[in-house]
């Protein structure tokens, strides 16, 4: 499994992280793809529901151990 860090910046400026596990043939730019691609606006990390259209910047990076 590889670790991925989801860093979230709310257009209220408020700023959330989320850590999430994918397979290890995912990659940073396929987990993009499928939030941007997503017709529903609201998309779940864990436990909380974001709503993609109050979203200012979303960046995902690999973590590093």
């Amino acid at each position: 499994m590889k670790k991925f860090i989801i860093s979230i910046e709310a257009v209220d400026g408020k700023q959330h992280e989320f850590e999430i596990e994918y397979k290890k043939t995912v990659t940073v730019s396929a987990i993009e793809n499928s939030i941007q691609a997503r017709e529903a606006r609201f998309f779940r990390f864990g436990d909380c529901m974001v709503n993609l259209d109050n979203v200012f910047s979303l960046v995902v990076k690999e973590k590093k151990d």
